[in-house]
């Protein structure tokens, strides 16, 4: 319960400071991956520290592209890195699960998957690009997404649900 209380905590943290400022800073995400770091090694060990870095591993290896393709921020896969240290790599996995379930409850994975290829077709032809062209959005706040809160709102979400 402390692992999770504290997780929520950093998670509203990060999500104030996203919400006010559309950013999360290093040290904040940073200080929460350590912490988780340490509450793992608490609860259980070794095996907890090595479960952590598994999910933080797992969503890199998930999410990375995501980044590459400009389709979330740096600061989004560094949080939800951190995140995972404090659930694992199988909580970690279970947004996504979720998310292709619904992909394919309404028959739109061909399309999504489709839609990705050929985007990174054309960043193979023609270079690197945004996934959307926002540049005619900056500096209009209103169009970005503060991802930490999603992030924050979801996981108290499970808290409660799963608790």
């Amino acid at each position: 319960m402390i692992l999770q209380m504290t997780l929520l905590l950093f998670m509203a943290a990060a999500a104030v400071k996203d919400y006010r400022s559309y950013w999360v800073p290093n040290e904040l995400i940073l200080a929460g991956a350590l912490n988780g770091y340490i509450l793992r090694f608490w609860a259980d060990g070794s095996g907890g520290v090595i479960d952590g870095a598994a999910g933080m591993v797992l969503i890199f290896i998930l999410c990375a592209g995501l980044f590459v393709l400009s389709m979330f921020g740096a600061g989004d896969l560094k949080l939800m890195m951190a995140m995972a240290v404090y659930m694992g790599p199988v909580k970690s996995v279970f947004g996504a699960v979720i998310s292709l379930l619904k992909m394919l409850k309404y028959d739109i994975c061909k399309e999504r998957f489709r839609y990705l290829l050929h985007y990174a077709q054309r960043i193979q032809r023609h270079g690197a690009e945004p996934y959307m062209d926002m540049s005619h959005l900056q500096g209009r706040e209103h169009f970005i997404i503060p991802f930490a809160v999603p992030l924050f709102l979801a996981l108290a979400a499970e808290i409660v649900v799963w608790n």
